[in-house]
């Protein structure tokens, strides 16, 4: 291809992407992740190493938490959603995907509360205080969570961009003021406070389009694919936090948790490109669900495109690693930087596997997903255990690294040779 040709390609594809809401909600994206990373480091100044600690913990369990309490509902109603054409079989998948939700959510706020009561669980004897308050706003996250999904399944990608930057804008000014009045306390109001307003407006939103309308196979085919989904993210989650919680309990010192804390925040807001990329694409694939041929080929075109920018900024920041840190969190946390440099050559993988696990979703397989997450899950535990024990950080990061390679080599291998390839001989 002449050079001529892949300047065309590209201008092709920004205008594509310029139509399609890619870039608003890549604006979004980056404004809540700023947000979010001046909120990080701002606590991490006011707080210290040691409280950003149990910070990072109660960040941790909230956020595995909110798998299973939303059964797989944010992603049926993104499939469904963009793939029904019908307004009324729309409705039909929010509203009874909400209705599901709730009850699940409900159900695992109370097994947390309980759960935050005893140490044989959670080491951290402050981050379970604070747990069995904020266990709570578990239905109300899910319940957001869901809303925002519903006005990504209808295309509604301005809008999902402009919600997504209040509601950041939000909690930055909320959570910053409490916690410098009262630290822990203040954060934990604050959290509270904006979760279960943020929860109780976006169903204000979407109120006018939630008409239940029962239907038994819809129910199943959600319940179905919901179930399998929230097991393969449970797994996922559980590979995504097991480093924080692997650090915590075996090393017992919230300052190293902290420090880690900053390296895999800073590596985790750089994951704003792959997902504007596939939020926005992922409607797109699931519409051409029948058609594996034509998801194939959008999937190279994106991958290569997507392969070009992460690694460039991938192996950017691995140089730059001392500065950023220094810079932005103070000398303190230079010991951030080790663990960092790790989290590049992940933060590249990682960028590689939420594209490719965005087409199998959008093909209905969320049994790949499954396998390839419980594998990933059993090795991320197994390895975080030997390597902190080893080198303390520094092996949670490579744990981070290993599995996430070995997932999206499973992941690419499971949809290449049980989808596409099935396809093409049939």
């Amino acid at each position: 291809m002449s050079a001529l040709n892949v300047v065309e390609e590209w201008k092709a594809d920004l205008k594509d992407a310029l139509g399609k809401g890619v870039f608003h909600l890549f604006l979004s994206l980056g404004f809540t992740q700023g947000m979010a990373f001046i909120l990080g480091m701002a606590l991490a100044i006011i707080l210290g190493p040691a409280n950003l600690g149990h910070i990072k913990v109660i960040q941790v369990i909230l956020q595995f938490a909110a798998i299973p309490a939303g059964f797989g509902m944010n992603s049926a109603i993104v499939k469904f959603v963009s793939e029904f054409p019908s307004e009324q079989r729309k409705k039909a998948v929010f509203s009874q995907a909400i209705l599901l939700s709730l009850a699940t959510s409900l159900a695992v706020a109370l097994i947390l509360f309980i759960l935050a009561g005893d140490d044989w669980v959670i080491k951290d004897s402050v981050a379970r205080h604070y747990l069995r308050f904020l266990c709570w706003t578990v239905p109300f996250a899910v319940l957001a969570t869901n809303v925002l999904g519903y006005f990504q399944g209808r295309k509604q990608i301005k809008k999902l961009a402009t919600v997504s930057v209040i509601q950041q804008a939000l909690m930055l000014v909320v959570v910053l003021g409490l916690t410098r009045l009262w630290l822990l306390d203040g954060f934990a109001a604050a959290k509270f406070g904006y979760t279960v307003f943020s929860g109780l407006a976006l169903a204000a939103l979407a109120g006018k389009d939630f008409k239940f309308i029962w239907d038994r196979d819809l129910f199943r085919r959600i319940f179905k694919f919901g179930g399998l989904a929230q097991l393969a993210t449970s797994f996922s989650i559980t590979t995504f936090t097991a480093d924080v919680i692997c650090l915590s309990a075996i090393l017992e010192d919230p300052a190293l948790v902290g420090y880690y804390g900053v390296a895999i925040a800073i590596a985790r807001g750089l994951m704003i490109i792959p997902t504007a990329i596939t939020s926005t694409a992922l409607p797109y694939l699931s519409e051409r669900r029948s058609d594996p041929g034509r998801i194939r080929q959008m999937l190279f075109r994106l991958g290569k495109k997507l392969t070009l920018v992460m690694g460039c900024i991938c192996l950017l920041l691995f140089f730059l690693a001392p500065r950023v840190v220094g810079l932005v969190f103070g000398e303190r946390y230079l010991p951030s930087v080790k663990p960092l440099r790790v989290l590049m050559p992940w933060l590249f993988a990682a960028s590689l596997r939420n594209l490719v696990g965005s087409a199998v979703i959008a093909l209905e397989r969320p049994d790949i997903s499954f396998y390839n997450s419980s594998v990933g899950v059993a090795v991320n535990i197994t390895l975080n255990i030997i390597l902190i024990n080893s080198w303390g950080m520094i092996g949670a990061a490579y744990a981070t690294l290993l599995t996430d390679t070995l997932k999206l080599g499973t992941l690419i291998f499971w949809l290449w040779f049980f989808v596409f390839r099935k396809r093409r001989r049939h």
